[in-house]
């Protein structure tokens, strides 16, 4: 299971130091939910979506970050 955070508009993943990729596989991973959240908090991240990928990437948690 990966935690990802990804950006609701462009859908590219936050892979760290401001940077966007569209690989889910190369994108910061996080050790659970709360610090995904209060990561994008804490760093301003707006318009994005902690996302909780099954291994088989087939039931995808979405979770918008306000």
């Amino acid at each position: 299971m990966q935690i990802l955070v990804q950006n609701a508009e462009s859908s590219k993943y936050f892979k760290g130091d401001n940077e966007w990729i569209q690989s889910a596989d190369e994108a910061l991973d996080f050790e659970d939910v709360p610090s995904a959240i209060e990561y994008c908090r804490k760093h301003n991240l707006s318009g994005v979506q902690v996302i909780v990928r099954s291994n088989d990437g087939s039931d995808d948690l979405r979770l918008q970050v306000y």
